[in-house]
This record gives structure tokens, sequence and C-alpha cells, in this order.
């Protein structure tokens, strides 16, 4: 009796455990279903272009749906300034399994104040999914109210292709041309501007006076060169003084200068790096050498600093001037560049004027 019972109990037993295992699959496949019921089924992706543009023009913003289903319904977007809406729109939109649709923006954005930057916001609402972007709206001076005026650096411009010289011109900013490099040492208290798309090595020795001349104290700034090789500032075997460090950089020093600017794309064509610059050997010295493009393995932003005499020497790669009229971010880099200067400048005047005297 007493083998009987307990068979009769571990059936009894096995069915409860199967009842229960087969709940649980339930449940289990009850909470996917419920998962899968409210996973979004589509995903908007944010406009490829700048997020930069200019105040009192239309723009146009496309964001893509993408979906792994079929999906038709009604899609709108939003553009809001401190959470106050200042326009927006809907659009019948239908999505395919392999075939994107745009949610597209078309707005004409309001005049900017001088000297003020505003920060928008796009918002594009699609089958219960929302994606929101920022948007910042310049105007089309960058100096209004920075670096224009007695605070504004001295310019000297070294500018072989004319490149550069209409665009100061154009921004109103005073600036003295000189010809050739042998003017270079009679220069002081003044940034030198070497002109974007100049070729170092057309000019023989240019390189090495301009290196000489951050040596000495001024700022040397040169702007997308479209070749050049020049001794290493401090490295073996070069002759001059040794700067205390070398700073290559990517794009991320458009954002360190302000947060606010674009990195990855410019238009027209999108291209914001118009040369860099990469370490090579040549005759047992490292030298740095300047390629066009962005493609050779290099960095677009080379800077060298001499704390002792005051000078700098920076070799920037992106395409400024060949965008200037594009968009905000190439004008608004440059006039950061120049108020970085006049910045860094001020805090070693400052720095000398408060240091101990012997």
């Amino acid at each position: 009796m007493k083998k009987a019972f307990f068979i009769r109990l571990a059936s009894r037993r096995s069915k409860r455990e199967t009842a229960a295992r087969w709940v649980a699959g339930l449940l289990t496949l009850v909470v996917f279903a419920g998962a899968d019921a409210d996973a979004p089924r589509v995903a908007i992706a944010p406009p490829a272009g700048s997020s930069n543009v200019f105040g009192g023009e239309p723009v146009e913003f496309p964001f893509v749906v993408t979906s792994a289903e079929a999906v038709r319904g009604r899609a709108g977007w939003v553009v809001s300034i401190d959470r106050r809406t200042i326009a927006r729109g809907e659009q019948d939109l239908s999505v395919d399994p392999g075939r994107p649709a745009p949610i597209v923006i078309r707005w004409d954005v309001p005049p900017a104040r001088d000297g003020i930057v505003v920060e928008a916001r796009l918002s594009a609402v699609f089958d219960g999914v929302t994606r929101d972007v920022p948007l910042w709206i310049f105007p089309r001076d960058p100096f209004a109210g920075r670096v224009r005026g007695p605070g504004m650096p001295k310019l000297v411009l070294f500018d072989p292709e004319r490149t550069t010289a209409p665009i100061l011109e154009g921004m109103g900013l005073s600036f003295t041309s000189v010809r050739g490099s042998d003017a270079f040492e009679g220069l002081t208290d003044c940034v030198l501007v070497v002109g974007e798309g100049t070729s170092l090595d057309e000019f023989r020795g240019l390189a090495d006076r301009l290196v000489q001349t951050a040596e000495r104290g001024l700022t040397v700034l040169c702007l997308a060169p479209s070749a050049a090789r020049f001794p290493l500032p401090g490295a073996e075997g070069v002759n001059g003084a040794r700067p205390p460090s070398l700073c290559l950089r990517g794009r991320e020093v458009i954002r360190q200068l302000d947060k606010r600017l674009e990195t990855r794309s410019w238009p027209p064509d999108g291209r914001v790096i118009a040369s860099t610059i990469a370490l090579t050997s040549e005759r047992e010295r490292v030298v740095g050498t300047v390629s066009p493009g962005p493609g050779s393995g290099g960095w677009p932003w080379f800077e060298a600093e001499y704390p002792e005499s005051r000078g700098r020497l920076i070799v920037c790669g992106f395409a400024i001037v060949r965008h200037w009229e594009s968009g905000p971010t190439p004008r608004y880099l440059f006039a950061r560049i120049l108020e970085s200067i006049t910045e860094k400048n001020e805090d070693s005047a400052r720095e000398i004027l408060n240091a101990p005297r012997p």
C-alpha cells in the first residue's frame, strides 16, 4: 500500500509541476508579447546636415523614418525656442520595410540680432515616436560684440593666393598685408595670418621663418596650407627654442573652442577639412608634412606654444575660407580662434605682471 501511495503521490506532484511549468511558460509568453506590443514600430534618424543656420533664411531639414513593417499615418514636426512653439506642420507619411521616408521641416528662420546666438529645438513625431535635435541660429557677423574694436589683435596678412584678404575686407577687419617673408623679422605685437591655400613649399625658407616668428613671441596662424614641409619644433637636430609641448588635434578642437559649432559636415559639400599635418621622417629628422584633404592620416590642427616669449604657431587645416559663405561654423570658428589668441595673450601678460620679482 505504501508503495502504491508513493507512486500515486509522485504522479500528482508531477502533474502539478507540469501545470506550474505550463503556467510559467504562458506568463513568459504574455510578457514578451506585451513587450513587443509596446516596442516602437519606427525609428527616426536626425537630419544629416549641419546643426547651424543663419538667421533670416529659409531652411529645410529632413528627418528619416525607417520601419520593419508597413506603417501609415500623419507625421508632425515642431520648432520651439525656450519651450515656445514658433512653427509647426504635418504631413501624410507611408513607411515600408527597406524604404525610408522623410519628415521634412521647412521653415523660414527669423532674423538673428547681432551678437546673439539662439538655440532652437526641432522635433519630429510619427507613430508615437519623437526625435529632438538642437539647432543654433547665428547672425551673419561673427565679430559683432566680440573681437572687433580695441580688443581685436592687430592682424598682418601674408596671402599670396589672395584667398583670405577679401574675407577680412568683407568683415570690416583691419589688417596689414606683407608680400614676402623678409618682412616677418620686423613684426611686433601682432598676429601673423598666412592665407588659406598657400603652399609653403613654393616659398624658399617660408616654413622655417614662420617657426622662428613664433619663437620670438608672435602668434602665427596658418590657414589650411595646400602643401608644407617643416622641421618639427623642438625635435632632435632642429635649431631654435624647444616648446614645452606640441598639440595635434582632430575635429574635436572645434567644439573645444565653441561647443555650438558643427564638426560633422559643412555645406555645401560636407567637407570640414582642407588639409592635414602628419609627422614623417626626412634625413633622420622629424618633420611636419602637410597634405591636402582629410585622408592622409594626419591631423587638421597643429599647435606649438612658447610660454617664455608668449609665441604660438597654429596650423589650422579646416576649410574656413572655402566655406565662409556656406554656413555659420567657418566664420564663427575663425572669430573664436582670434578671440582665444587674445585671451591667451592677456593671460600671459597677467602672469608676467603678477610674477614675483627677484
